[in-house]
């Protein structure tokens, strides 16, 4: 699996919009597996993204809020955040 993070468009309101790419790759062939909106908080930026060991795709903007995305529910989930700390 690869996941590729890119710009959908200008930022508006504060919110970066950014969007995942996810391919499923096999030895034969590259499929766009979906497309999706990464939510960050309103004027922060994405200071990490990747895979945790199980598999599970992961990313950090600067309000130090982390997030999960669930590939059952097609949904990212707020999993930890240091805001405030």
């Amino acid at each position: 699996m690869l996941a590729v993070v890119y710009h959908g468009g200008l930022p508006a309101y504060g919110y970066q919009q950014l969007k995942v790419k996810i391919y499923k790759i096999t030895t034969n062939s590259v499929i766009l597996d979906r497309d999706i909106i990464m939510p960050l908080k309103s004027k922060s930026i994405l200071k990490w993204f990747g895979f945790s060991e199980e598999g599970m795709m992961l990313c950090q903007d600067t309000a130090e809020i982390v997030r999960a995305y669930s590939f059952f529910r097609n949904e990212w989930q707020s999993v930890y955040s240091l805001e405030g700390k």
